[in-house]
């Protein structure tokens, strides 16, 4: 709930939308540590993570630009060449010129990041799990309603 002085601290601000901008906030960096502390168990850091969850939706023998491993993940570019390097290091991801312009560089998943991306989401779907049972379907359908509402209507600024 919002503080009593709220209304008179800012008068006009809809107290109702105050507490949704609160409680996103608060579920966003929760969410956020959560995420975090998913990963680091499986020696990898969220943008890292990001690279690889590209790189298996992506499907099978798949192979990204980095520019568009970069749209996918939501980092700057600097960001992106940081986790994709780690990852290749690591032999989580292949790097290769690409032929057709070798300005280039294509992205690809190796089995061992493959094998990785894939613990650290069941951990991470398994620990979403116990916030809604599966018997909670109504619950689940109206969150991911609201969340698919919401993402469409929020923009990165």
């Amino acid at each position: 709930m919002l503080p009593a002085g709220w209304n008179e601290a800012l008068p006009g601000i809809d107290s109702d939308t105050m507490h949704m901008v609160i409680w996103l906030g608060r579920l966003s960096r929760i969410w956020e540590i959560n995420l975090e502390s998913t990963f680091r168990a499986h020696g990898v850091n969220a943008a890292e993570m990001r690279v690889l969850m590209t790189l298996l939706c992506a499907g099978d023998g798949a192979e990204l630009s980095v520019n568009q491993v970069g749209y996918g993940v939501i980092l700057t570019s600097s960001g992106v060449t940081k986790a994709i390097d780690r990852m290749h290091r690591l032999g989580y991801i292949g790097k290769r010129q690409s032929s057709e312009d070798r300005r280039s560089t294509l992205i690809s998943l190796n089995p061992s990041g493959r094998t990785i991306a894939g613990k650290a989401v069941r951990d991470l779907v398994g620990s979403f799990e116990d916030c809604f049972p599966k018997g909670e379907t109504e619950k689940r359908a109206l969150i991911q309603s609201a969340l698919i509402t919401l993402l469409g209507r929020i923009r990165l600024a």
